[in-house]
C-alpha cells in the first residue's frame, strides 16, 4: 500500500512538471517575439547581454519562465525518489502534449499527422521509430528531421 501511494505521488509531480513545462513554452516563446529584430551589437557578449535585457524586462517572457523553472526544481527533486528511466520519457511526452495544446490554444499552427509522430519519435530518440517514421511519412525530409 505504502509504495502504491509512492508511485502515485511520483506520476502526480511528473505530471504536474510536464503541465509546468509544456504550458509555459508557447508563453515564452510568445514573450520572447522581436528579439530576432534586436539592431546587432558589435560583439557577442554585448549581444547576448543585450538580449537577456530585452527579454528579463518583459513581463510576457519573464512569468512563464520563471514558472517553467519552477517545473524544473519540481523535476529534480522528483529524481530523489521515481525511476529515473520511467521519469524522462513521462515528462518528455507530456510536455510535448501540453505544448501541442497551448500552441493550438494560442492560435499557432496545427501540425499535420507526420509532424505529430516525427516531434515525439525525436524527443525520444527513438532510432527505430524514426526509420519506420520514414516509412510512414516520406514527404518529410532527413534534414527536416535532423533539425527539429
Amino acid at each position: 500500500v505504502i509504495e502504491t501511494k509512492s508511485v502515485l505521488r511520483d506520476a502526480f509531480w511528473l505530471i504536474v512538471v510536464g503541465m509546468l513545462w509544456g504550458f509555459t513554452n508557447p508563453l515564452m516563446k510568445y514573450g520572447s517575439q522581436g528579439i530576432t529584430e534586436l539592431p546587432k551589437q558589435k560583439n557577442a557578449i554585448l549581444q547576448t547581454l543585450y538580449e537577456f535585457y530585452f527579454l528579463f524586462t518583459r513581463w510576457k517572457y519573464v512569468v512563464p519562465f520563471a514558472i517553467n523553472m519552477s517545473g524544473s526544481v519540481l523535476f529534480y527533486w522528483s529524481l530523489s525518489s521515481a525511476d529515473i528511466s520511467l521519469v524522462v520519457p513521462l515528462t518528455n511526452s507530456l510536455t510535448f502534449l501540453f505544448t501541442t495544446l497551448m500552441s493550438s490554444l494560442l492560435g499557432e499552427e496545427s501540425l499535420n499527422r507526420c509532424k505529430k509522430i516525427l516531434i515525439p519519435l525525436k524527443t525520444q530518440g527513438h532510432s527505430l521509430g524514426s526509420s519506420v517514421f520514414f516509412l510512414v511519412c516520406p514527404s518529410v525530409s532527413r534534414v527536416e528531421w535532423n533539425k527539429l
